[in-house]
């Protein structure tokens, strides 16, 4: 039974020391059914910081469990613990989206071909996969050369663009601190 599972997954995080309540928890995909209801595997996505969102880095910001009667067999992934950012933004959400007006993107389509288009005002509306807005949350910026990790308050900004019938949307990050432009960008 999932329900069972998900409780007994979130009991095994509890006592293995990820969170510190189960309430923290929040389905990330949903409950994957394996081998005829004989397993689970359970995803959870990171708890939030103070209220904002954490975006799941390369390496964490979630954590899988597989489960079958006999308990929790495997568990990969982790949460993000030491967590020291802002919570409040510096500069303004009018501020950043027109300091981003004009600002090239640059990414590949479908067939492969460079693309490159300049953010323009009309651009900057709700993700229509996901129908999310402008929004503030915590980025996890993973260092390879240092091996630390840095935690952003930054600016998740939609920027919608249709090309030649496709549409493209990103999430463009920017730093909401000290509005460093291109923390990231991804598309969606």
């Amino acid at each position: 039974d999932s329900d069972k599972a998900i409780r007994d997954a979130k009991l095994w995080a509890v006592e293995n020391g990820y969170v510190n309540n189960a309430s923290e928890l929040n389905l990330l995909d949903g409950v994957a059914d394996l081998f005829g209801g004989k397993a689970f595997k359970i995803s959870f996505k990171q708890p939030p910081y103070n209220g904002l969102p954490v975006l799941p880095g390369v390496t964490g910001g979630y954590l899988d469990i597989f489960i079958n009667s006999n308990g929790v067999f495997r568990a990969n992934g982790f949460f993000y613990k030491d967590i020291q950012a802002p919570t409040e933004p510096v500069i303004s959400e009018h501020e950043i989206k027109n300091k981003i007006i004009g600002k090239e993107l640059v990414f590949y389509n479908y067939e492969g071909q460079k693309i490159i288009w300049k953010i323009e005002k009309d651009d900057l509306k709700p993700d229509p996969l996901t129908n999310k807005n402008t929004s503030i949350v915590i980025y996890v910026k993973e260092r390879s050369d240092t091996n630390f990790l840095e935690y952003h308050t930054v600016w998740a900004i939609p920027v919608t663009k249709t090309v030649d019938g496709f549409v493209y949307p990103w999430t463009v990050f920017i730093d909401a601190i000290n509005s460093r432009l291109a923390v990231s960008q991804r598309m969606n």
